[in-house]
């Protein structure tokens, strides 16, 4: 069974290095040549195509107890029961690259929301040796204020994001409060300064 490497802090205390689990191997070579289409991909042959490793790592950092189901899902649960909710923020990293993946909500936003800060997404990069100052690549998924709180701790990093996610956060639904709700306006309004710096490099489907 493939296990992530996941970061949870236990209540109180500041997790250790230790509690990092580790997956299983994976190589190229691990897999057999007829389940390769990536190989295809590129001009490369079977054969002699290579792909880069990364590890992959769930770093928990928030949590929202006594949720019930239809605040998580569209539509709602007819079998409605207790449903935490828990934050995180994702770390895939390869001998060459590192990437971030979400940046996560920070202290003053989680606590205007009820949600409960166990460990900033900063420290569990640093349990995993990564100097948030220091990562060149965030890869923002969307705008959601849990996904894009902290991004002003990696001043060297690119952000990556979607051309029509810039334009959604910025454009007319945006008025209607049943949009707007999962976005911070203030956090909106500084990715559009970055943008003026010329530090988000936007995409328009997949991308490498």
């Amino acid at each position: 069974m493939q296990r992530w490497r996941e970061l949870v802090p236990r209540a109180g205390t500041v997790p250790s290095a230790d509690a990092v689990l580790t997956p299983p191997a994976f190589t190229p070579d691990t897999v057999a040549p007829a389940r390769r289409p990536w190989a295809r991909h590129r001009g490369a042959t079977r054969r002699g195509a290579t792909i880069e490793t990364y590890e992959v790592f769930a770093i928990k950092y928030a949590s929202l107890a006594n949720r019930k189901a239809s605040e998580n899902f569209i539509g709602g649960d007819p079998h409605e029961s207790a449903s935490d909710l828990d934050y995180f923020v994702w770390l895939a990293r390869s001998k060459a690259r590192t990437f971030v993946i979400d940046t996560g909500f920070d202290a003053r936003v989680g606590a205007r929301r009820g949600r409960r800060m166990l460990n900033p997404p900063e420290r569990g990069l640093k349990l995993l040796g990564v100097d948030a100052r220091k990562v060149k690549d965030v890869i923002i998924t969307h705008l959601h204020y849990d996904h894009v709180g902290n991004f002003g701790l990696f001043p060297s990093a690119s952000l990556h994001l979607q051309d029509e996610e810039m334009a959604y956060a910025t454009g007319r639904h945006m008025a209607q409060g049943f949009f707007n709700y999962a976005y911070e306006a203030d956090e909106v309004a500084a990715m559009v300064r970055e943008v003026y710096k010329g530090r988000v490099r936007f995409h328009d489907g997949d991308a490498e």
